[in-house]
């Protein structure tokens, strides 16, 4: 799992940490089916472990006359927490969790686009938590290795080395006005961007 938090602070409402929550969610639900299973079974889990945080899946953020949708909107006593979640699978089929249930899991062939959209999804973050009230996380739960380990020997680089989220990279996407570029190696040939 990855985790990005807005200045560090890695609190959900102000009331529970984010490893707190994925601890509880480890325990019970070590695998999800889909991303929005993660999303559901991430507000169950804070409302277990902090009743006086109210969790809102689906929140849309309006600006420009654009409504953009965040995932989770955790709302405190005093303070908000905007989460954005991304569940990347490889391939993968078995039992887990209490009481067992199973799962078979579909593997995402395209790994830097799920690094490149997990970047995307903390310039929206960036955008969407300006209020002083606020901080933003950013969670990517993930089987799949190659999403936070760097190439082995004798393999070349990623197309998306620029924006790739590794383990305790620190990513600047505020310097681009909130805007992730593309990376260059990673674009179609014959498509132009303006």
């Amino acid at each position: 799992m990855t985790t990005g938090a807005m200045d560090g602070n890695r609190t959900v409402a102000g009331r529970i940490s984010l490893g707190d929550v994925i601890a509880h969610l480890g325990r019970h639900r070590p695998v999800f089916h889909s991303e929005a299973d993660l999303q559901h079974s991430f507000a169950r889990a804070l409302w277990e472990l902090s009743p006086d945080v109210h969790s809102r899946l689906e929140v849309p953020q309006r600006t420009a006359g654009k409504a953009e949708y965040l995932d989770l909107l955790c709302i405190g006593p005093s303070t908000r927490t905007a989460i954005e979640f991304k569940y990347f699978t490889r391939r993968w089929t078995g039992a887990a969790g209490t009481p067992p249930e199973d799962y078979a899991l579909k593997g995402h062939a395209a790994v830097d686009l799920a690094r490149l959209h997990f970047v995307r999804d903390i310039a929206r973050l960036e955008r969407f938590c300006r209020r002083s009230d606020q901080n933003g996380l950013a969670v990517m739960l993930t089987n799949d290795a190659s999403l936070w380990t760097p190439p082995g020997i004798g393999r070349g680089q990623t197309r998306d080395r620029e924006v790739s989220p590794r383990l305790g990279a620190v990513l600047r996407t505020g310097r681009s006005g909130g805007r992730v570029p593309v990376p260059r190696r990673s674009r179609r040939p014959g498509v132009r961007r303006g």
